[in-house]
């Protein structure tokens, strides 16, 4: 059982989470907003992920040599760096320099404090039980999926009634509370040895140093498993084509294109949230096993969402009604994200079937540092040919693409042990 202080623990994170993804999605909006462009708010999506990139090594590095009691500080000193931004953004005159510095060093805060969820699950008490360690993660994720899908909604009223200035001053006194509650909350943890804790500072240069070495064997991993190199490459070109063509793309159609409200606009990015749990718990309670060719007829079918994505923007300056068009956006929208999470769930299970148990670590987290190192860039991409293109072209064309490429690699089989 969860005790009351873990409650806490899960309850303030939840709303720390919950007040950063509904902020992010009102800046979003209000850059989109006032300035009409693709670029930009490319270039502000991009900017979120380079933290998550080069700083996500240096936040493990801090939160290992930090005592395991004053762990859950980090929390509290987050959410008061996170009151301090929000106060600035008060008092400063807004423009989109300064929302993208602000979304920089929120996005700063969510590595360490994400980060530091993480580590402090791990030291609660009788978390060796792996059933009720199991039990915590799941919890944690579960809340963290919840906020996904209520934030954009509340943040879509919010920015069409109030000033974004004034929602920034209701968050600063929103996290200050919540900074200052989490220093009192007193959480029961491993009592770990000082030797266990020294054996655990490891320097940034050898964790540097032991990344090169696991990423050098990871390539030879993948290089010599034919299952995983099929996976890995549909992988990256799938969530190339993903975030050329609908990520930042969809946002821009929806408000810009079919021109839509902030109100429908959170609406829409719920649904998407709703079809990833709907995916999720399907996955869940799905008994059969993983067929071979199961990632690859899903990945068509995303394909085939973004293309009716890219049909229904089109078709919207000929239908007249509104609401038919908000309709079908939402089926596809739920579509997408059932199809989304479950592929990635579904490539995760091969590949821990694949490889061995000793190396997987190492091979998800080499995938997935690849995986991120090109969404500047491709974000960027986006932005630009939005500005260059008509917008439903952009889904249409990538979609194809990514259905063609699919169907080119669908003659070749998984071997699934």
């Amino acid at each position: 059982m969860i005790n009351k202080s873990e409650v806490l623990l899960f309850g303030r994170a939840l709303v720390s989470v919950f007040g950063v993804r509904m902020f992010t999605f009102m800046t979003s909006f209000y850059i989109l907003s006032i300035t009409g462009s693709g670029l930009a708010l490319s270039a502000s999506l991009a900017i979120t992920v380079i933290p998550v990139i080069f700083i996500s090594p240096i936040a493990g590095v801090v939160i290992d040599k930090i005592e395991v009691k004053y762990k859950k500080n980090i929390l509290a000193v987050c959410n008061l760096g996170r009151a301090s931004v929000f106060l600035c953004l008060h008092f400063v005159q807004i423009s989109f320099f300064v929302l993208c510095v602000s979304l920089f060093v929120l996005s700063c805060l969510n590595v360490f404090f994400d980060n530091s969820v993480k580590t402090i699950i791990t030291f609660l008490r009788d978390s060796s039980d792996s059933k009720r360690l199991r039990t915590m993660n799941s919890v944690n994720h579960f809340l963290s999926s919840a906020s996904t899908l209520i934030a954009p909604v509340l943040g879509g009223v919010l920015i069409a009634i109030y000033d974004l200035q004034l929602v920034a001053l209701i968050c600063s006194v929103f996290f200050l509370f919540i900074g200052i509650s989490e220093l009192s909350v007193r959480l029961e943890v491993f009592q770990t040895k000082t030797n266990d804790i020294k054996a655990k500072h490891i320097s940034i240069v050898t964790r540097l140093k032991e990344f090169i070495d696991k990423s050098k064997d990871a390539v030879v991993v993948i290089k010599n498993n034919k299952v995983i190199n099929l996976i890995v490459v549909m992988e990256l070109v799938s969530n190339f084509l993903v975030t050329l063509g609908f990520l930042v793309a969809s946002t821009y159609i929806i408000v810009n294109h079919v021109l839509m409200n902030s109100a429908q606009l959170g609406i829409l990015l719920s649904v998407k949230a709703a079809g990833s749990l709907a995916g999720s718990t399907a996955l869940f309670f799905t008994k059969s096993t993983v067929k071979s060719n199961y990632p690859l007829h899903k990945v068509m079918c995303l394909g085939y969402c973004m293309i009716l994505f890219g049909v229904i923007s089109f078709l919207s300056n000929f239908i007249g009604n509104s609401f038919i068009v908000f309709f079908l956006l939402s089926l596809t929208l739920f579509g997408y994200g059932m199809l989304a999470t479950n592929i990635n769930i579904t490539i995760v299970t091969i590949m821990q079937n694949e490889i061995n148990k000793n190396e997987i670590g190492k091979i998800l987290g080499f995938v997935s540092a690849i995986s991120a190192i090109h969404v500047p860039i491709t974000l960027m991409l986006s932005g630009y040919l939005l500005e260059n293109l008509a917008p439903h072209l952009l889904p249409l064309i990538c979609g194809g693409i990514l259905t063609f490429y699919v169907f080119l690699r669908s003659k070749l089989k998984f071997k699934v042990n």
